[in-house]
């Protein structure tokens, strides 16, 4: 068996999630507004300052979720290690982009060890071991 499907698993995951949040924001504006029905409503008060740039790191944060249950589910624990590590330098160096600031010494240092140590695992991949068989 194939278990579940991870489209639809992940799906399932966002739905009940985004119900329970939309709960809770209820509950909060009900508790801070002492109603629901004040001028202005939840819906204005929840998503207030909100503009169309908001949708690109939503949508990029809900793409990296899809990623990393497809990487879960079909890669081996070595994999997803060099994943997070590479995931982490390159939003390091889109970070030091972006905001226009130096990288450190260590950035760089840890750059050049993922480097090198993702070249030694591809180089000289573990060997599976055999089995011994047991004599009794």
């Amino acid at each position: 068996s194939e278990g579940r499907n991870s489209w639809l698993y992940s799906m399932e995951i966002s739905i009940w999630g985004s119900f329970f949040l939309i709960c809770g924001q209820l509950v909060q504006h009900a508790a801070l507004e002492g109603t629901l029905s004040r001028e202005g409503g939840w819906l204005a008060t929840n998503f207030q300052g909100w503009s169309a740039q908001c949708i690109l790191p939503i949508s990029t944060q809900a793409c990296g979720g899809i990623l990393v249950g497809l990487v879960t589910k079909y890669s081996d624990a070595v994999k997803k290690g060099f994943a997070l590590v590479a995931g982490i330098v390159l939003t390091t160096v889109s970070q030091a982009m972006l905001e226009d600031t130096p990288l450190t010494s260590r950035h760089l240092l840890a750059a050049v060890l993922v480097a090198v140590s993702t070249v030694l695992h591809s180089t000289f991949p573990p060997q599976p071991q055999l089995q011994k068989s047991k004599t009794i």
